[in-house]
């Protein structure tokens, strides 16, 4: 996945192709792609994008001396998009707006974006843009019901919708997993943890999507899926824990270049975290509270390194005696037995293990 600089640059030249030919469907349609761009790079002011030429200015390239060749406001750029009946830019626009928004953690802005962009969504069928709609419509959801932000008689009608948003996804999934397996696997996390609250479940999912979307190069849906996940155990009271993902969820937005994103987390650490200075220009995130290990803590830190072995391990047997050392490792037990229900209702021992000699 490209940068959000590089698709910046790109966006650029194929605007200024496309302005030569007169399209206005696709000057419109580039135009929006380059607006959300410009937000999640930080590139707003006062509500208004700015865009400029870095061209101008006695040729100098440093965008601080750079032209500004448009300053709209987002109603204004909306206003002009429906003016030319530009109605799949208009859906495109408001579709990454929602997914801005989610990014952002602005779930109650997002719906609303939704709501904007599912009037056109019939106007953009077949492309990759109805996928990151469902998966934002569904993690749009799912927040809400946290939040407690709609009444409980919609809460019904979002799962519905939720599910079916699942559904579909899935068949995306079965025709090309290497697309969107991770989306399709982050929002059943999402769901393990909010709707069902199975930490279990919840975390190797969170874990599970993870993996895949760095397996597949997927930049911001793995440092998304991070952030997620340290949102999870943070609730769970797993601080320390939790601060291992939202480290590395920071560096990989740094690395997808949203600005406003590093900057949203560098204001919202709580008081009993810091931000140390930059070292070798990066930030390093640290806690600064000290708590006595309690047995909760304990138990999730075997959950969450046995969910990282469940999302990596195929072999049974060898999955089994993996998850028996990981167990007593973190018991300071000597000896243990894995047992299991088989087919005669019947408990039988599946592994033996004991811990390897130092």
């Amino acid at each position: 996945q490209d940068s959000l600089p590089e698709s910046l640059s790109c966006a650029k030249k194929y605007l200024a192709l496309v302005t030569k030919t007169k399209s206005q469907a696709s000057i419109d349609i580039i135009a929006s792609v380059q607006r959300a761009l410009l937000q999640l790079l930080g590139e707003e002011e006062e509500g208004k994008v700015i865009i400029k030429d870095n061209n101008t200015s006695n040729n100098n390239n440093n965008s601080d001396d750079s032209e500004v060749v448009e300053q709209k406001t987002e109603e204004e750029f909306e206003q002009e998009l429906l003016g030319h009946e530009s109605y799949f830019a208009v859906s495109l626009y408001n579709a990454y707006k929602m997914q801005i928004d989610c990014i952002m953690n602005k779930y109650e802005s997002a719906y609303e974006y939704l709501l904007k962009a599912q009037k056109y969504i019939a106007y953009i069928p077949g492309f990759v843009t109805n996928a990151t709609y469902n998966f934002y419509h569904s993690l749009t959801l799912l927040r809400l019901y946290l939040a407690q932000g709609k009444e409980q008689s919609q809460t019904q009608i979002m799962m519905d919708q939720v599910e079916k948003n699942q559904a579909q996804l899935l068949n995306w999934v079965n025709g090309c997993p290497e697309n969107f397996v991770h989306m399709h696997t982050l929002i059943e996390a999402e769901i393990a943890h909010i709707v069902k609250q199975d930490n279990w479940k919840a975390l190797t999912l969170y874990n599970k999507a993870i993996n895949m979307a760095h397996h597949n190069k997927y930049i911001q849906y793995e440092a998304l899926a991070r952030e997620l996940a340290y949102d999870f155990l943070s609730k769970n009271e797993q601080e320390d824990l939790a601060m291992q993902y939202i480290i590395a969820a920071r560096e990989l937005y740094q690395l997808w270049g949203a600005c406003s994103k590093i900057r949203q987390l560098e204001r919202s650490i709580t008081v009993e975290d810091s931000i140390d200075p930059a070292v070798n220009g990066q930030f390093v995130f640290s806690n600064a509270k000290e708590e006595k290990i309690s047995s909760d803590r304990l138990n999730l830190q075997t959950i969450l390194k046995a969910s990282q072995i469940i999302s990596s391990e195929v072999d049974l047997k060898k999955f089994s005696q993996t998850i028996m050392a990981t167990i007593l490792e973190h018991a300071g037990a000597e000896k243990g037995s894995l047992f299991a229900v088989n087919s005669d209702n019947e408990l039988v021992a599946i592994t033996e293990s004991e811990p390897q000699s130092p």
